[in-house]
């Protein structure tokens, strides 16, 4: 099979491949337009300047990684951060995408308290792609030197992607704390779960999501349930984000029980 790509700039219009074109690029539309987080009056989230300031945008999406990967902490580099962007009402899949454009592995390592203090000092030294946006909850001044914090990174931080020198020193004398390159989990993959989880909580009861009151959810009343916390169109795609975040047993609708499983993980109960 070969390939090749055909500038159509200078061909006729054709009314026919024109509807074609567009009803294959309207699912391509739904994906980018989904939903992920519902902006509060007033507030907004901003990627400006990830290379020399901590933003909005960093802190939310470490702290996500951080939840998402029973974490202590989270590590992401600025010049991962590409859309330079300030959201307001909503921030969509295509949103992520045009933010997080490369597949980062994220890995969760163990590491002092005076590695992460240094490595965020070294990263933040000049204007660069390196500057560590941190998660909302790290507190740099109240880390203990000498114990151990499990910090979510980028794996290729460690490997010396960035030039961070206090964690690419700590990878090179720890070997054995860094896990294997493909081990980790791609950022995006990480980030939609945890943006799907979360809308969840904004969605209401079960009993009020399970419009048929038939014990289960399914992806329509999702949808539904979406649309009204948006005040967007319902979406097949947004719904079908989340029901796979919480499905664990994979059949395309949700039990009471998934979603206690979820938010009993979330609450740290047993």
């Amino acid at each position: 099979v070969t390939t090749r790509l055909e500038p159509v700039a200078g061909y006729p219009e054709d009314a026919e491949l024109r509807q074609r074109v567009d009803a294959h690029m309207a699912k391509v539309r739904e994906i980018q337009d989904a939903c992920l987080v519902v902006l509060g009056p007033g507030e907004t989230l901003s990627s400006i300047g990830s290379r020399r300031r901590e933003t909005t945008l960093g802190a939310l999406l470490c702290s996500r990684i951080r939840d998402a990967l029973g974490a202590d902490a989270c590590l992401f580099n600025g010049g991962g951060i590409r859309g330079a962007t300030e959201y307001k009402g909503r921030f969509t899949y295509g949103d992520l995408e045009t933010e997080i454009p490369f597949d980062n592995e994220i890995v969760v390592v163990r590491m002092p308290g005076r590695v992460i203090r240094d490595a965020v000092a070294a990263s933040r030294a000049t204007e660069s792609g390196a500057y560590l946006q941190t998660d909302d909850a790290l507190d740099l001044a109240a880390l203990d030197d000498e114990r151990e914090y499990r910090v979510a990174v980028v794996r290729n931080l460690l490997d010396g992607m960035d030039h961070i020198e206090p964690l690419v020193r700590f990878a090179r004398e720890n070997p054995a704390r860094v896990p294997p390159a493909k081990t980790g989990r791609d950022v995006k993959h990480v980030l939609v779960d945890a943006f799907a989880t979360e809308l969840w909580r904004k969605l209401g009861g079960f009993d009020e999501i399970d419009l048929n009151h038939d014990g289960v959810l399914t992806e329509p009343e999702v949808a539904a349930a979406i649309a009204r916390v948006t005040a967007e169109a319902p979406s097949h795609v947004a719904a079908q984000l989340l029901v796979h975040a919480i499905d664990t047993d994979a059949d395309a609708q949700i039990t009471a029980a998934e979603l206690e499983r979820i938010r009993k993980n979330e609450s740290g109960a047993p």
